[in-house]
């Protein structure tokens, strides 16, 4: 230690400079002032800090016991060391009961320095502590000016639950001042709803270094709930510390996007609806144009191709709201047994008409074994036709696209090839992204929407398969393969593709009577030209009131029905349709431009016996035509049987 401060009281000079010698002994870096009388001394304590003081007891106009009294009511803490060749026993434990550190009898001087050392180990100590508050003090300042800055709020609670600590942010977060605050209860920021939540956290959060991150609504001053994001942890002590976030902006973002994303959602179906309106009157038309054997080969190619489009807009406006769907999570797959060999027979037959078109020469592989994996047999044919009409949009005509099945460890292994434009190496990471087209024609004339890989992918993700695209690079054609687990057991064999049902009769034997509803003229027109094709007794109507006055005159057997019509809807049609008697058999279906799984189950929840999207497919109105003639003659003859 440099430059030891030492204050000697000591009124004889011999003696001091026997103490100055003794203290040079000691090796120390020390400055030592003498202090001769009470004035000296009472004026040096008060004016310096000293490190150590050595004091003589008897001096004429004062003592050793008056000294070391002031030193101690100045509240200094330095050493105190008597040096006195009076002092006895008795009166020198007296002195260190007052608060001295040692004596030092004048005879004895050789123990000055053993005392000097014990209070210069003193004071080193005493310095390092005082360091070390100093800098532990700044430290504190920093960390509490850290977490009045903090912009997130900060509150400590006690073990009992109360609030001992509130930073600035936390006190703006609620609109109260920090005495409003401290000391009440962390419990009363809640909501009532919360408190047995907030319970069964208290109990399970005992144990030191407990952590718990959560949303929260706490209170705020004038009445309203403020959602927070926590973050707290218990801490060693018994007190809990949070750290509070709020997250308004946060939830107003997340509501409108939600409010977005509704929006994006009623205007996709809002879309479909007004697009599959004029679909349905178009593909009607175009049907019945083909069941007329008037017309000459130009028309009935120019019918062709108009059909081809009309499908391929069907298929465009379906995927558009599928991709929609499907990102949200709200397509649940209708899994069982599928064999692929039938998914596959029926997407060639889908995307022929297309293939046909450019001269393609389409080549299908397929093991004689069906295949089965636990799927959805619709939505993977969506997947192969997606796959080859892709194809078929991308090879120039007359070239060739391949379509193979086989099994493979566990796996059904789905490949379609063609020996189209390819795809660039840099497009190949990219090309099941929404709304992602590899530029592959300069004029982008093959269109789409840049969805159906999309789906593609999606789809085969659902049912734990992977798809994967390759290609050598453009005019080198491409490679899509798919892999899906193979079912652990094989369903009962479906119905061949070339052994299927025979199709339904172009006429039925007997007349069935159908009455179909809907606002728009063309769309009710031309299906009931279709019907009536098929040999039924048709009747028309443009709205509700209409329907039913119809439906009771003459009852239908079976009764197609928007849903969307003015005044009274659809759902309200069939509700007073239950509720008469001699409409109770009838069925009942829902045609809608709305076709989603909602949608669906709202139909079904009404009472309707099917749901048909428009613009409907004429097979399957054919096939349920057919459904329902042959229900009417097996009960007709079960009647008639009885009687």
């Amino acid at each position: 230690m440099s430059d030891f401060q030492i204050l000697l009281l000591e009124d004889s000079r011999n003696d001091a400079e026997l103490v100055r010698e003794r203290l040079r002994d000691s090796g120390l870096s020390f400055q030592l002032e003498i202090a001769v009388s009470r004035r000296e001394f009472e004026n040096a304590v008060s004016a310096k800090k000293y490190d150590l003081i050595l004091a003589d007891h008897t001096l004429p106009d004062y003592d050793g016991r008056a000294a070391l009294r002031l030193v101690r009511s100045l509240d200094l803490d330095t050493p105190f060391i008597f040096v006195s060749g009076t002092l006895g026993e008795e009166l020198a434990v007296d002195m260190l009961k007052l608060g001295a550190n040692d004596y030092v009898l004048k005879q004895r001087l050789d123990r000055l320095l053993p005392a000097v050392r014990d209070a210069v180990k003193l004071v080193e100590e005493r310095r390092d502590k005082r360091r070390i508050e100093s800098e532990l003090k700044i430290v504190e300042q920093r960390y509490r000016q850290l977490v009045e800055d903090a912009p997130d709020g900060i509150f400590i609670a006690d073990s009992e639950g109360k609030l001992v600590d509130v930073n600035r942010s936390g006190c703006e977060m609620l609109g109260r001042s920090r005495e409003q605050l401290l000391g009440r209860p962390a419990v009363d920021l809640l909501q009532q709803s919360e408190l047995p939540r907030f319970e069964q956290l208290r109990t399970a959060f005992g144990d030191s270094g407990s952590m718990h991150s959560g949303e929260w609504e706490l209170r705020h001053a004038d009445g309203s709930f403020l959602p927070v994001e926590v973050r707290a942890r218990s801490m060693p002590d018994g007190r809990t510390q949070a750290f509070v976030r709020d997250i308004r902006e946060r939830k107003q973002a997340e509501n409108a996007l939600r409010e977005a994303d509704q929006r994006k959602d009623e205007f996709l179906a809002m879309l479909a609806h007004e697009l599959r309106n004029p679909l349905a009157p178009i593909r009607n038309a175009l049907h019945v144009l083909k069941m007329d054997g008037s017309l000459d080969v130009p028309l009935q190619r120019a019918a062709e191709v108009m059909t081809r489009q009309v499908d391929h807009m069907v298929r465009l406006v379906d995927d558009l709201l599928d991709v929609s769907r499907i990102t949200r999570g709200k397509i649940v797959l209708r899994r069982e047994p599928t064999s692929l060999n039938d998914v596959i027979a029926r997407a060639v037959e889908a995307a022929k008409p297309l293939m046909d078109a450019r001269e393609h020469c389409l080549r299908t592989s397929t093991p004689n074994a069906d295949i089965y994996v636990f799927g959805d047999g619709n939505r993977l044919a969506q997947v192969v036709i997606n796959l080859l009409v892709n194809a078929a949009k991308f090879t120039p005509n007359r070239g060739t696209i391949d379509i193979m099945l086989e099994a493979r460890e566990g796996q059904a292994l789905i490949k379609v090839r063609d020996d189209g434009i390819g795809i660039a190496p840099d497009a190949l990471t990219s090309i099941f992204e929404l709304f992602t087209q590899a530029d592959r024609t300069l004029d982008r004339a093959q269109g789409g929407l840049g969805i159906g890989l999309t789906l593609v992918r999606r789809i085969v993700e659902m049912h734990d398969g992977v798809v994967e695209a390759q290609s050598s690079g453009l005019n080198q054609g491409s490679e899509f393969t798919l892999r899906i687990p193979i079912a652990a057991e094989q369903a009962a064999a479906n119905p061949r593709p070339g052994e299927r049902p025979m199709e339904p009769p172009t006429k039925f034997d007997k007349r069935l009577r159908v009455l179909i509803v809907d606002d728009n003229h063309d769309s009710a027109a031309t299906l009931a030209m279709l019907v009536r094709l098929w040999g039924c007794d048709v009747a028309t109507a443009y709205n509700g009131h209409e329907a039913l006055q119809l439906a009771v005159d003459r009852p239908p057997q079976l009764m197609l029905l928007d849903l969307g019509l003015p005044g009274m809807d659809g759902f309200e049609v069939i509700r007073q349709v239950h509720e008469l008697e001699p409409l109770r058999k009838v069925r009942v279906v829902a045609l809608t431009g709305y076709g989603g799984e909602e949608d669906r189950r709202r139909t079904a929840q009404a009472g309707f016996h099917h749901h048909f999207v428009k613009p409907t497919d004429p097979q399957e109105l054919r096939t349920l035509l057919t459904d329902v003639m042959r229900n009417i003659t097996l009960t007709d003859g079960v009647a008639k049987s009885s009687n």
